[in-house]
């Protein structure tokens, strides 16, 4: 059996604000995406997700305002993609606010108390 994350964890799908919309873009040939709700078909995914504002509502997580690329600074969501960020050194009070924001969002996820979702 699978370990869950905890309701609370920002993390959980069930927070992510977008994961219905996210489920329902079909990716097709040429760069073209359908919509799972009504099929659809959009030339890009900027006027998919104008559509899944306009048309479908309902495909927005209710009771939830979490993005989950709110946290792509601590998750490195751009490296995930394969774009490396800049030559720029680390700076020390940028990386210690990653590392206090990546702290929280572990201790919500995976709790020392041994209490698990």
């Amino acid at each position: 059996e699978a370990a869950q994350l905890p309701l609370d964890c920002p993390l959980n799908p069930v927070q992510d604000l977008f994961k219905l919309q996210e489920d329902a873009k079909m990716s097709q040939r040429g760069g073209n995406f359908r919509c799972a709700f009504c099929g659809k078909v959009f030339r890009n995914e900027m006027y998919m997700d104008r559509h899944m504002e306009n048309k479908h509502p309902e495909a927005f997580a209710e009771n939830s305002t979490l993005c989950l690329a709110d946290f792509c600074d601590v998750l490195h969501c751009d490296e995930a993609v394969g774009r490396i960020g800049s030559d720029a050194p680390c700076r020390d009070d940028e990386m210690e606010r990653r590392q206090f924001r990546c702290r929280a969002v572990f201790d919500r996820c995976f709790p020392h108390d041994g209490r698990h979702g």
